[in-house]
């Protein structure tokens, strides 16, 4: 199975019984395929622990931690209590297996509870995936961390651990045209079939593979002027935000490996829109990135859309009658023309928004509608869907995770 049909698959399962959690579950499991980590931040009640669970269930032969902290958690709850055997030999180790020393898929709930007896070997574990037990250090199997709180962090103590997850999602409730279906909902054993579960070794492809993926020129000032005019965006009355070069290193991680599943060697325009997900750190600054985001990449995307148009165009006039009328046989002349001469490189934009040539297709287009039609050879015509048209099908496909 491709492992881009395996994912639509496996986001199918995991939103099974789930109510308005598709964009949680889909920046989730993509989170999890790049070893990163996730924070869901919302009020009690919005199924945080729900979907958390069923991400821990994806990876194949995993071991699941997961543990609600207080102001009070000890390390004895988190990393294993101490063994009395090496306490006998004056060693100081604890018994880790079956804690999260020894967890591939971790779920800390109220995480930002962490107190100061458990925080460094938190950051520990979740930067160098190492534990220090006793004198020496323990590899650590951890892919990702999920962790849920009702409240953003505040604390200066806590910033380290914030900054440490990559995605920050929001989750709310449910919105009010959709309760009734709460109403009838049944509650059903969830579980994933062992051929649609990620295996450790998939992962490490995905890592090699995805680093194989480009970001133009073009994609990278792109990033770079979002970043930056996120931070240009805080008045003098606000805290600012600063990107870390430690996360832009992430961000462009995770934008390839959005690309890789996806099927693409090139990072794209669509994958941009995952940088909501992963700038701001107070939600209030949510609608900051969204603006900047529509300001700064609404262009780009419009020549993305308008080339899916003419993709959709084509296959929707060779899939009519081409005798209706006159109109019909006009679009098909003018996405021939477009076919001919550019066909290439509409294929090529889909992937490289910035080779489009707005002006070349506009000049094909005029040109098109300047010809003599003659109706007759409309047939002729049809019989000349070729493979560009399929391609430009093929191309225009959604991004699995938007």
């Amino acid at each position: 199975m491709e492992l881009k049909q395996k994912i639509f698959k496996l986001l199918e399962h995991l939103n099974k019984g789930l109510i308005e959690k598709e964009d949680i579950m889909k920046i989730g499991l993509l989170t999890l395929l790049s070893s990163e980590n996730i924070v869901l931040l919302g009020p009690p009640g919005t199924a945080k622990s729900e979907v958390s669970r069923r991400l821990s269930q994806v990876i194949e032969d995993g071991n699941y931690f997961e543990y609600l902290l207080t102001k009070f958690t000890t390390p004895e709850e988190l990393f294993g209590p101490l063994s009395i055997t090496k306490l006998k030999n004056d060693q100081f180790e604890r018994n880790v297996e079956g804690y999260m020393p020894s967890a591939s898929v971790v779920f800390l709930d109220e995480v930002f509870k962490a107190n100061s007896s458990i925080l460094n070997s938190l950051l520990t574990i979740i930067n160098e995936k190492k534990y220090h037990n006793g004198r020496g250090k323990v590899d650590v199997p951890l892919i990702s961390l999920v962790g849920a709180s009702n409240e953003f962090p505040t604390s200066i103590e806590l910033e380290a651990l914030y900054d440490r997850f990559l995605v920050k999602k929001e989750v709310g409730y449910i919105e009010s045209d959709e309760r009734k279906r709460l109403l009838n909902l049944k509650k059903e054993e969830f579980f994933i079939p062992e051929e649609l579960k990620i295996t450790r070794e998939e992962i490490e492809i995905i890592k090699i593979k995805s680093k194989e993926v480009l970001i133009s020129d073009k994609m990278s000032s792109l990033i770079l002027k979002v970043i930056e005019e996120y931070e240009k965006s805080f008045t003098k009355d606000e805290k600012k935000e600063i990107i870390s070069d430690r996360k832009i290193v992430k961000i462009s991680k995770l934008l390839k490996i959005s690309a890789f599943v996806n099927e693409r060697n090139v990072v794209d325009i669509s994958d941009l829109t995952l940088l909501r997900e992963c700038l701001w750190n107070n939600p209030k600054n949510i609608t900051k990135v969204d603006t900047i985001l529509d300001k700064v990449i609404k262009k780009e995307w419009k020549e993305v859309l308008d080339i899916i148009k003419i993709g959709k165009e084509m296959n929707n006039v060779f899939s009519g009658n081409p005798s209706q009328d006159i109109k019909n046989y006009q679009s098909k002349k003018l996405i021939q023309n477009i076919g001919e001469k550019i066909g290439k490189k509409l294929i090529c934009s889909i992937n490289n928004p910035e080779t489009l040539d707005e002006k070349t297709i506009k000049n094909s287009v005029n040109k098109a509608n300047q010809n003599d039609i003659q109706p007759e050879k409309i047939q002729l015509e049809v019989q000349k869907k070729n493979e560009v048209i399929e391609k430009i099908e093929e191309l225009c496909q959604e991004n699995i995770w938007l």
